[in-house]
């Protein structure tokens, strides 16, 4: 399956005997997005994991109950950063970015998980998995957290996460 669609003249020949169906979705939920601008989007993470684990859960606006956060960040360095600032266990967070030499030593005492791997009350993901890879949570609250100071983050966060 496909989500992008091909037009009649590009479809390659090897499927052109292929029956074309398309999906239908139904009545969808609108995504609801709120912005919020900060001088200290590290600290406002912060802040939001903070209250995750004095209550195990947040509230959103319209009253339901969160129990798993989803942090897109594009910095392994600020990840490192804000689990250390936050005191997090390995237990507690699942980590999904590059697995190599130089992400390893600064996550130091954390696994290097993928898109597969189970959900945790705090998921950090990097570009690696900004696209092509699905998450599922009956309870999950997305924040994509971006900074003008980190040339890492400096591209538009929002046009590579749908």
């Amino acid at each position: 399956m496909s989500a992008t669609p091909i037009l009649p003249s590009f479809k390659p020949q090897c499927l052109e005997d292929i029956d074309e169906i398309q999906a239908d979705w139904g009545t969808l939920e609108k995504l609801k997005v709120e912005l919020q601008q900060t001088n200290k989007p590290y600290t406002l993470a912060a802040n939001i994991i903070n209250a995750y684990k004095r209550d195990g859960f947040i509230t959103s606006k319209e009253g339901i109950r969160s129990y798993e956060a989803f942090f897109f960040i594009n910095s392994v360095t600020d990840i490192a950063a804000i689990l250390k600032h936050c005191n997090l266990s390995n237990d507690e967070v699942r980590i999904i970015c590059a697995d190599n030499d130089d992400n390893r030593e600064k996550l130091i005492g954390y696994d290097i998980s993928n898109s597969r791997s189970p959900n945790k009350m705090f998921n950090f993901i990097t570009s690696k998995s900004f696209e092509g890879a699905d998450y599922y949570s009956e309870t999950g609250l997305c924040f994509v957290v971006s900074t003008q100071s980190n040339p890492h983050t400096l591209a538009s966060i929002d046009c590579d996460i749908p």
